[in-house]
């Protein structure tokens, strides 16, 4: 991530040390081609072929939209660092230093994807900043669909949760931030 944009310039800040190891990671053990991504025709892609009736998708599509489907089935929602022993890379979830490829294997849990993920964003803690743009960080490069952060950013000042909130959608909307 080298454009040099103020977002992905403070997104690089708050990762530290951790840059190289979640930022430039490129090997994971399942490949990103076997996985359906999250984008704007996720809808489309993955339920539209399918003999349900129209308006349910579409309903479904308005849900997306506005990221209502939480409980629905057609999300799933785990922290990044946990419910990995449930996944199928549960052997080789002892060795923690791949953090995108124990998210992968949530992602793979979920139908490969078709069943989107969205991680949680933790519990409030000291180095929220940092913690929340890590885990949106190996979340979109895992090929999950977002966080939810309430906790850390509501339970701040407004100005201390807008920035962190901005922060994390800073990962989402970066180009240079790409799935692994």
């Amino acid at each position: 991530m080298t454009t040099g944009t103020d977002a992905e310039s403070a997104v690089e800040r708050y990762l530290g040390d951790r840059v190289d190891d979640l930022l430039r990671f490129d090997n994971p053990r399942i490949s990103r081609d076997r996985l359906h991504l999250p984008g704007p025709d996720f809808v489309d892609r993955v339920f539209g072929i399918s003999d349900r009736n129209p308006r349910v998708l579409a309903s479904l599509q308005r849900l997306f939209d506005h990221g209502r489907l939480r409980g629905t089935g057609y999300l799933s929602i785990l922290p990044v660092d946990q419910g990995i022993e449930h996944s199928a890379g549960a052997s080789f979830a002892r060795n923690p230093d791949y953090p995108i490829d124990l998210c992968r294997y949530q992602v793979a849990n979920g139908y490969m994807g078709r069943a989107g993920l969205i991680n949680s964003g933790g519990a409030s803690g000291d180095n929220d900043f940092a913690d929340a743009v890590a885990t949106a960080v190996i979340n979109k490069r895992a090929g999950g669909m977002g966080l939810i952060s309430g906790r850390k950013a509501f339970q701040r000042p407004m100005d201390e949760g807008v920035r962190l909130l901005h922060a994390i959608q800073d990962v989402y909307l970066s180009p240079a931030i790409t799935i692994a």
